[in-house]
């Protein structure tokens, strides 16, 4: 079964379809994919959001005339 059972089949218990229509799978890709999109994320932040406010604060001290 793939991630989503589009046509699961129509007995069972109650006349209702008795196959699940999400994988119990999806769990493991739902997980992976927030870990995915964090390290995606902190991986951004670091090289271009706080390498550049560290550069910032180098050329502001080497200007004061402070030592690096």
């Amino acid at each position: 079964m793939t991630f989503f059972n589009w046509f699961p089949d129509s007995g069972g218990k109650g006349g209702s379809g008795s196959e699940s229509i999400v994988s119990t799978w999806v769990v493991l890709w739902v997980g992976f994919t927030v870990v995915a999109t964090a390290a995606t994320f902190m991986f951004w932040y670091y090289f271009v959001v706080y390498r550049e406010k560290r550069a910032q604060k180098l050329k502001a001290k080497q200007l004061a005339g402070g030592e690096v």
